[in-house]
């Protein structure tokens, strides 16, 4: 049996995809784009000194989410004294071993058996994952960009302006295209192409078309040929619907099921209550007094409603701008086109969200006057 389960593993990641084939470096240089110049190129070989790694720790907020080992940013400011030490050459030696000359053994029945050599680079959880993935979507973000110019596959009507092909986050991918049987195989020859590069292989199983004003027919064509499900709005994410309109509030059940979770079991490990048989009776203290500075004697907490504002008037600074994201390319090709903002008329077509900027314009327009461009500021 156990020779059965390292044969298994060895398969898996001791071997390499017989359909995997790489590319050139110089298809990858151009699909990269920009071309490093000679002292960035040697920046990159450059030994890393000690200085440079304080400096980026201590750039770091006290309170971003802990590493894999439990400890955050803030203790290791702390404690940099002690972390800082000198690490000698062999232990150095040791950790460019990890991902250099990996081997796995496999757990069975409470004890690891077989030591084979990886051949499928590092694996999902390794520390240098998210950044070689970033890089390899990188590449598939032009390969998309560069099949779309050259109309392989068409462009989403709502996104031709914009160039608009794809969005991404993490691990997931929004492909955007007309809705014909042409561009969806076009799209699927392109992951292909993609899947020889990288050894990143599409699975059909686990992806979803959602089309809009396509005759049955034709939904039913691309389906069969391309294997996808056909998915139905609305597109939910963290639980939260993703729509144009005003969010009712049972729409965030979900979350704020979630969110009211996690305060309940912070709450009853690091709170206690000598008389918890009494009930509590209004409001202990004013919410105006709580969003007050610590030095004015509050608890230095944002105000939701003043702090939401004055987001709005930032992202109002970007719109004004042409700059920031695709939604504010999105926002001027299709919505404001040739208008003047501050005086464009409003209209029920347009999103809840957008809608909610145009009504803030008269507090936004005194407030941009100013010098006032990070949201603090405002």
């Amino acid at each position: 049996m156990s020779t059965e389960v390292i044969e298994f593993f060895k398969k898996l990641l001791g071997s390499r995809y017989p359909n995997v084939k790489g590319c050139s470096s110089k298809m990858l240089k151009d699909l990269m784009h920009s071309i490093p110049s000679i002292e960035e190129s040697e920046a990159l070989v450059k030994e890393v000194t000690s200085e440079e790694i304080k400096d980026v720790l201590f750039s770091q907020g006290n309170d971003k989410a802990p590493g894999p080992d439990g400890f955050t940013s803030f203790f290791f400011k702390k404690a940099w004294p002690v972390v800082a030490l000198e690490l000698p050459p062999k232990f150095t030696e040791w950790i460019v071993s990890c991902y250099s000359d990996a081997r796995f053994s496999v757990a069975f029945n409470g004890s690891l058996i077989g030591y084979f050599k990886g051949a499928k680079g590092i694996r999902q959880g390794d520390p240098l994952s998210p950044i070689l993935f970033v890089l390899v979507m990188n590449v598939l973000s032009n390969i998309l960009n560069n099949i779309a110019s050259k109309r392989i596959f068409a462009f989403h009507p709502k996104c031709k302006n914009i160039g608009l092909t794809h969005l991404s986050f993490a691990d997931d991918l929004l492909i955007f295209c007309k809705g014909n049987i042409e561009s969806v195989l076009g799209i699927i020859t392109v992951l292909d192409c993609f899947y020889e590069f990288s050894g990143l292989k599409l699975n059909a199983g686990k992806c979803e078309v959602f089309t809009a004003g396509i005759p049955a027919q034709r939904l039913d064509s691309i389906i069969s040929s391309s294997g996808f499900k056909h998915g139905n709005l609305l597109v939910r994410y963290i639980g939260v619907p993703l729509v144009t309109i005003k969010l009712a509030d049972k729409d965030c059940h979900a979350l704020l099921g979630n969110i009211k979770n996690r305060l309940h079991q912070w709450s009853r490990k690091t709170m206690s209550y000598a008389r918890s048989d009494i009930p509590t009776k209004g409001a202990r203290v004013s919410l105006g007094n709580i969003c007050k500075s610590k030095s004015e004697g509050g608890l230095g907490l944002k105000d939701i409603k003043s702090w939401n504002n004055a987001c709005l008037i930032h992202l109002t600074r970007k719109l004004l701008a042409g700059e920031g994201s695709l939604w504010v390319a999105w926002i001027h090709s299709y919505i404001i086109k040739q208008q003047d903002y501050w005086t464009m008329d409003d209209s029920t077509r347009f999103s809840w969200s957008f809608r909610r900027l145009l009504k803030l314009r008269s507090i936004a327009q005194p407030v941009l006057a100013t010098a006032a461009k990070s949201t603090k500021e405002i």
